[in-house]
């Protein structure tokens, strides 16, 4: 999950800063990369992982993270430094006394908006309970009409999308 928000971050700086496309569209296509990457995570490693002992999947799972850190140094020269602009605006909003930035309350906000959001998806969402379900146990979820491939799918493409968001 972190190699995912490093790898966020610098799409991010790709798609605005090094290719000068707008905010928005950058947020848009650094989106649809995490859920991509997800998507990919799932469907060509982890799925083949059911099965296999605790041992060989942290192995794989720790090869997963060395590769999108050498596919990073790899596309971004590491001794480069990079910036992009703030997103949000720089003043301060005083409260108890205490001078806090826009953007830590833009942050503390979308983050109790994501929390918020997973909670419903996971418990007022038919997708969120197949997801539960095949977590607790993937046989019974599977004799419930529910397809534990497409839900892991699901998982993992917002895994990534929130990854993405996050970086």
């Amino acid at each position: 999950h972190g190699a995912l928000v490093a790898f966020a971050a610098f799409a991010y700086w790709q798609v605005t800063a090094g290719w000068g496309l707008p905010i928005p569209v950058g947020i848009v296509i650094v989106l649809g990369v995490g859920a991509g990457i997800g998507l990919a995570i799932e469907a060509l490693v982890t799925h083949r992982l059911e099965g296999t002992s605790e041992s060989t999947r942290m192995v794989v799972t720790l090869a997963m993270l060395l590769g999108l850190i050498a596919a990073m140094n790899w596309i971004w020269d590491p001794s480069v430094n990079r910036t992009v602009p703030s997103l949000f605006p720089t003043e301060a909003v005083t409260f108890a006394g205490q001078r806090i930035p826009y953007h830590d309350v833009i942050v503390l906000l979308s983050a109790i908006g994501v929390a918020g959001g997973l909670r419903y998806l996971l418990y007022r969402t038919r997708s969120g309970v197949q997801m539960r379900a095949t977590v607790d146990s993937r046989t019974l979820a599977t004799l419930h009409g529910v397809s534990p491939s497409r839900t892991a799918l699901r998982s993992w493409a917002i895994s990534g999308a929130t990854a993405a968001l996050a970086g």
